[in-house]
């Protein structure tokens, strides 16, 4: 793993620069930092280097009138792939422009412990090890803002994952709303669907922003106040996700979540179940047509218009019937809505996506006709619902992969418009595109007599 800003194993020689805060003077070690994880620190005195991600910070405001004392100070949460630690980072003319998920470089000369033995404090932290440092002061001390666009990936991986199982306390949106808050070390992961305005509280200076998050389970909406509002300019709708471990919870007029300090928030996590919500979340928001094309030069509109005979609809033969959709096992089904006997062809979202050289197709997005379908699964619709599961199991390896052609008429010369195209007949190529790596495809399944 390649670590920011490390000139070699024994320590820090090179000057630090390609900063986001140009606020604070430059600086270059004077000795060697010995660069850390978390996990191994130890308490006492020397210099170290850390490097982490931005989990959690709120101030501690301190009033001083003294023109060079501290102003105040930002408790910031820090995590790397082993553990957390918080940093007590004195301010004083500084603004440090911090948001949740940035990875942050820490030069120290002294570790801690958070609540040192025979501590009366009953403050909840999550962070084993602490550290104080003062930058404008102390010129042995120093934090650098990386920029995501160099090490975007770099810890992003949550404590405690293991991809071959479930993330320790994860659970549904839903379930931590109807009571899973009460849980001692509760997850969830949620997207960002929305990203209201930077308001002000109360009418002072504390800033705060309301964030709609939500999974494929319910809607939320997350509360940031003070400093760490301004994360929230910086993630993208139905995009950004996000890993909110043991965060505080009340019901006011919608579930609201908010940050203590005990909260901490991974930004993008590196976790296949954040990948699988990124694209339920982009499905979405997929944009449908709205104004469907008509097919030029297909009929003969004057003809229809002076023909001598005409055929006369009600609205009930030209639309679906009730406009209901019905899923069923079988080729006819009662409609529940108009109790009406419905004839049933097989689901267009039975086939996936369909991809050549050029682009992709997704699922549902063509019309198969009853050739066409008989042609490409080897059967009728009567005989594919009275397939055994088996069967079905030993059809569905067959047409992974499979290369087809596609024989289709489309209502629209630009065929990015899927949604007109209809596919007439489908043929099978001798030779497939792929196969699963280490499984044989299974043989050819015929029609049944």
């Amino acid at each position: 793993m390649s670590t920011p800003m490390l000139a070699s194993h024994e320590g820090v020689s090179t000057e630090v620069n390609a900063t986001e805060h140009r606020v604070l003077h430059s600086w270059e070690p004077r000795d060697h930092y010995e660069m850390l994880q978390i996990s191994k620190l130890v308490p006492g005195s020397g210099r170290i280097c850390l490097v982490g991600r931005v989990v959690n910070f709120y101030e501690q405001p301190t009033p001083n009138k003294m023109p060079h004392a501290a102003k105040g100070c930002l408790k910031v949460h820090l995590r790397d792939d082993s553990g957390i630690i918080l940093v007590r980072l004195w301010y004083a003319q500084v603004d440090y422009q911090l948001r949740l998920g940035q990875l942050v470089s820490l030069f120290a000369t002294h570790i801690s412990y958070v609540n040192p033995v025979g501590s009366t404090s009953r403050t909840v932290h999550t962070a084993s090890y602490a550290t104080t440092i003062f930058p404008e002061h102390d010129n042995s001390c120093y934090v650098d803002i990386q920029a995501d666009a160099i090490y975007g990936a770099l810890m992003r991986t949550p404590l405690g994952y293991d991809s071959e199982k479930q993330l320790a306390g994860l659970i549904t949106l839903k379930s931590f709303i109807d009571g899973g808050h009460e849980v001692l070390d509760g997850k969830v992961l949620v997207f960002v669907k929305s990203v209201g305005g930077l308001t002000t509280k109360h009418g002072n200076s504390l800033e705060q922003v309301n964030v709609n998050i939500s999974d494929d389970t319910c809607d939320a909406m997350l509360s940031l106040c003070g400093r760490s509002a301004r994360s929230a300019a910086y993630w993208k709708t139905s995009h950004t996700i996000l890993l909110i471990s043991n965060p505080s919870f009340r019901f006011a007029k919608q579930p609201l979540l908010c940050l203590s300090p005990s909260t901490h928030v991974d930004v993008d996590p590196c976790m296949a179940d954040a990948e699988w919500l990124r694209g339920f979340a982009q499905r979405l928001t997929a944009k449908e047509v709205v104004n469907v094309s008509f097919p030029a030069r297909v009929f003969d509109i004057d003809a229809a218009a002076k023909a001598d005979e005409r055929l006369y609809f009600t609205l009930s033969d030209v639309d679906e019937y009730c406009g209901v959709a019905i899923y069923a096992n079988t080729t006819s089904a009662l409609c529940k809505q108009c109790n009406s006997s419905v004839a049933l062809g097989i689901n267009p979202r039975l086939i996936g996506t369909l991809i050549d050289d050029s682009g992709t197709i997704s699922s549902g997005k063509l019309v198969f006709s009853p050739s066409a379908w008989e042609q490409l699964l080897g059967r009728t619709d009567q005989e594919l619902a009275e397939t055994t599961s088996d069967t079905l199991r030993a059809l569905e390896h067959r047409i992974l992969f499979l290369s087809v052609v596609a024989i289709q008429h489309t209502a629209n010369k630009d065929m990015r418009v899927a949604a007109n195209a209809w596919v007439l007949q489908s043929q099978r190529r001798r030779r497939p595109i792929a196969r699963l790596e280490g499984e044989d495809a299974p043989p050819m399944i015929t029609r049944a007599p």
